[in-house]
């Protein structure tokens, strides 16, 4: 396993985005398919923080799920891993969503510092 993130906070969504831009470093982006569970609300399946789901990315995806299924533990492969650089890109049954990285690391890592940095009363 190379990582691994819970989706208790923000949904399947947000752990897809912090996975690919946590490391500042290197960002991957990744090609997600999620029109498995068209049956879901698009909210629920893309935000959903219900306890026990967790994104892993690993280069031997099969063993995990073996493993998994030795366990009962429900899985199964969603998408790749993409190279440096590339967006995200989330399917799902009503759609599809795509975003640069750079966008997702400006966004998740410099709201705050810029907030912090405006004058008091400023805007």
């Amino acid at each position: 396993v190379r990582s691994a993130h819970d989706c208790s906070d923000g949904g399947l969504a947000v752990a897809l985005a912090e996975s690919c831009i946590m490391n500042r470093g290197e960002q991957y982006g990744a090609r997600i398919d999620l029109t498995h569970w068209s049956e879901l609300p698009t909210r629920a399946l893309l935000f959903g923080e219900a306890q026990a789901r967790v994104v892993v990315s690993t280069p031997l995806p099969n063993t995990v799920i073996e493993i998994a299924k030795q366990r009962g533990i429900p899985a199964r492969v969603i998408g790749q891993v993409g190279a440096v650089g590339d967006p995200l890109q989330i399917i799902f049954a009503e759609g599809a969503l795509s975003s640069p990285l750079a966008r997702l690391d400006d966004a998740y890592h410099e709201t705050l510092p810029r907030i912090m940095s405006m004058p008091v009363g400023g805007t």
